[in-house]
């Protein structure tokens, strides 16, 4: 059952972490034209600030194309000159990110920061939107490479800046580094008397997972759902850590405690909790809960789930359900064993019509193992002794003989040498002929 099974971490924060920090290109600019404009118009003479201000206004009315156009020609005009150079690189990056195109401004917004012409401040708001452009591009090494310059330039970084330095770090594949910057906005946050910050904790999360550190995983897991007790997808996580560690019993609690508050949705987990059922002991439970979700509609009613329904029924010992799921079962399956199921419960209860009914109906669908076929069968031939038909059962058991593999063999040798016996009994009393192979 745990084979295949693997930590979903899709629904995790830190990819939707990454988006809510990649923040459009407005916002990633800071209102950076108004700074510049109220701030530091001193430093352009008349003709830079006319033509500044002209592509400003053509980026307002979102032409880009136009106002890229603008700079790109006045760029040569101003290539010397360090502040304007920096600040028309930089607007002719702003024109491609309003566009939503990163690998356009990555370019200018390198070029800009290399001159190092505008103030301190104007330039680490651009040094820190570049990284956020080469995450865009999926250019974690370089973003950051420029992001451990950032941060030492603040005494106090902001939170945002922590988070984001907890993001880039995981995309990075530095999970020591992402955990480090999560666990310092946790503390922050701690210090604040602030909800801690979930997509911090997902980041923690997602790094133990990555560096298959399991138990420490189960342990963050257990502190988000002290603040996040309804969250399903952490307890999915949970049951899931739990499986990893080999923990089964444990996680068979996990998710019954999860269901039983509403917060198990998912059809694997659903699928989880039957087969932990069963596997516990517990197949009426399994049985029971597999067909509502079945008849629901909570899970699909496959072949694999109409099957897995018949073992349940099967090892709960209900005939009547078994007779049911197999039913239902057995037309979709790709072998005969479905039957044999069937055939088993009535071999139990003595019922051997439908034993030899039920084996039948295995041996017509065919496609089972050897293994299988040499055990319906002895398991035929069986019924038919014990109802006294006793010239059917002789070539079903000599069949067996012609190569089912040991065990099988074991049993149709006894069996022949019983019916053996009582045909010679039968002749004995009636006169040769009267069982015939």
């Amino acid at each position: 059952m745990r084979k295949g099974y693997c930590l979903r971490l899709s629904w995790m924060g830190v990819c939707a972490l990454a988006v809510a920090l990649l923040l459009n290109p407005k916002a990633a600019m800071a209102n950076r034209l108004g700074q510049h404009y109220s701030h530091n118009r001193y430093m352009l003479n008349h003709t830079d600030y006319l033509h500044i201000k002209r592509a400003e206004h053509l980026i307002n009315r979102k032409e880009y194309a136009r106002a890229r156009q603008g700079l790109v020609s006045f760029l040569s005009f101003v290539r010397y000159d360090r502040y304007p150079k920096a600040l028309v690189l930089d607007l002719i990056a702003e024109t491609y990110l309003d566009e939503g195109n990163y690998r356009g401004a990555v370019p200018y917004m390198e070029r800009a920061l290399a001159v190092h012409g505008l103030p301190r401040a104007q330039q680490r708001n651009l040094s820190y939107n570049l990284v956020i452009g080469y995450v865009n591009m999926r250019r974690y090494h370089a973003a950051l490479n420029l992001l451990n310059h950032i941060l030492p330039q603040f005494r106090h970084p902001p939170l945002s800046l922590l988070s984001f330095a907890a993001v880039v770090h995981y995309q990075a594949g530095d999970y020591a580094g992402a955990t480090h910057y999560a666990r310092e906005v946790l503390a922050a946050d701690h210090t604040a008397g602030k909800t801690p910050d979930k997509s911090a904790y997902e980041i923690i999360l997602n790094s133990d997972v990555k560096d298959k550190n399991y138990a420490q995983a189960a342990h963050t897991l257990h502190a988000m759902l002290r603040y996040w007790p309804h969250n399903g997808a952490y307890w999915s996580a949970l049951v899931s850590t739990e499986l990893e560690m080999k923990h089964d019993r444990r996680a068979l609690g996990t998710l019954n405690h999860a269901y039983q508050l509403g917060l198990i949705r998912d059809q694997a987990d659903l699928n989880n909790l039957v087969s932990l059922e069963l596997s516990y002991g517990n197949p009426v439970t399994a049985a029971t809960l597999l067909k509502s979700l079945i008849a629901s509609g909570r899970i699909p009613n496959s072949q694999r789930n109409k099957e897995l329904l018949v073992a349940a029924w099967a090892r709960a010992h209900n005939t009547v359900e078994l007779a049911r799921a197999v039913a239902a079962a057995a037309p979709g399956a790709k072998s005969g064993s479905m039957y044999m199921y069937e055939a088993s419960m009535c071999y139990q209860k003595s019922d051997w019509v439908c034993v030899t009914r039920s084996v039948r109906k295995a041996l017509a669908k065919g496609a089972m193992s050897r293994t299988q076929t040499g055990n319906a069968y002895v398991l035929l031939g069986t019924a038919y002794v014990k109802r006294k038909l006793y010239g059917p059962a002789l070539p079903v058991f000599k069949k067996v003989l012609a190569g089912y593999g040991a065990g099988v063999h074991k049993q149709a040798a006894q069996w022949i040498k019983y019916l053996n016996y009582r045909l010679s009994i039968e002749e004995a009393r009636h006169g040769p002929g009267v069982l015939k192979p």
